[in-house]
């Protein structure tokens, strides 16, 4: 039995991030830019969550969604680890790759200051990590542009379409770096060789409703993120002037390696919510430690046959082992 179960919850705001075990597979060359949106469209051709922010820095991508059905939101990062795999197993002609680290982090939202602080946090990420001095200059893949044109309402969203990336189209890359020319050569390859189309829409304030935010007040809570996002690039900037260091800037951002060698932070203990209120943050731990104890007291049952055991209705049941030891004859 895994240490902890999954919890998730309908109608909730989760930060979404899984990180690489050792290389750099989210580069910031165009035709990663690329894949990446229209691997989002393809698993959210059945609108499995309702997604609001994302952005993929190098080794992680953070995406902040509103889940609907706790299966599907579980499918939703699963299908996207699975399709950037295979589709860099291609480009790079391998026939074994394993790119990501353990289970993704899958973090409650639990008030609308802590989401707001998240989604500041989402894209400052570029300048914290030193990679650029501000969001609009880090040339990774990000749903910065599609937040600026959402400003005003609950509903604003924004819709692109984006092939469907069959693997056998995926050419193998000449090299694991790449020269802008070569890099737009792959976009037309994948372009021309993918006719069918899904639609990928991204709903910025979404989110906003499950917090109560009033479309009237729409604007000025985006105001507030907006302004959260200047501190923490500025303080990241005051703090490479004190330490000496720079940015590494978008033109070596987009030179990289794909895969190349990274060492990734040390393994923090993971969370599984975040509040700015001590009520809600216990309320949800003790929730969850009480569904843990549940889900450990039927696994044991079941695996003592006790077949009939009712589980909780938002546990993910793990396989049963067999029950007896067949012999050949």
């Amino acid at each position: 039995m895994p240490k902890t179960r999954k919890y998730i919850e309908s109608g909730a705001v989760y930060e979404l991030c899984f990180r690489a075990r050792t290389g750099l597979p989210l580069v910031s060359y165009q035709f990663l830019n690329f894949i990446i949106q229209c691997v989002l469209a393809r698993v959210q051709r059945d609108d499995k969550v309702i997604l609001c922010h994302d952005i993929w820095n190098g080794s992680h991508p953070h995406l902040i969604v509103v889940s609907k059905d706790a299966q599907q939101l579980v499918n939703f990062y699963s299908e996207v680890q699975k399709k950037i795999t295979d589709i860099i197993k291609r480009l790079l002609g391998r026939d074994y790759l394993e790119i990501w680290d353990g289970d993704p982090s899958v973090i409650k939202l639990g008030d609308l200051d802590a989401a707001k602080d998240r989604i500041a946090y989402l894209y400052a990420n570029p300048a914290q990590d030193n990679l650029e001095q501000t969001i609009e200059l880090f040339p990774g893949a990000s749903s910065w542009q599609e937040y600026l044109a959402c400003q005003s309402s609950l509903e604003d969203s924004v819709s692109k379409s984006y092939p469907w990336i069959r693997l056998p189209t995926v050419p193998k890359l000449s090299a694991a770096c790449m020269l802008e020319k070569e890099d737009l050569e792959v976009v037309d390859i994948l372009l021309n060789k993918n006719a069918k189309l899904h639609s990928l829409t991204r709903h910025p304030n979404a989110w906003m409703k499950c917090f109560g935010v009033k479309d009237s007040d729409v604007n000025r809570v985006n105001s507030q993120i907006i302004t959260r996002l200047r501190q923490k690039e500025n303080i990241a900037r005051e703090a490479r002037i004190r330490d000496g260091k720079s940015v590494l800037g978008a033109k070596r951002l987009k030179s990289q390696p794909i895969m190349k060698t990274h060492t990734p932070r040390k393994k923090e203990r993971k969370i599984f919510i975040i509040s700015t209120i001590e009520e809600i943050r216990n309320e949800f731990i003790d929730k969850m430690r009480s569904f843990q104890m549940i889900c450990w007291d039927c696994y044991r049952r079941w695996k003592n046959g006790e077949f009939s055991v009712k589980w909780p209705p938002a546990a993910f049941k793990p396989p049963l082992p067999p029950t007896i030891s067949v012999f050949a004859t």
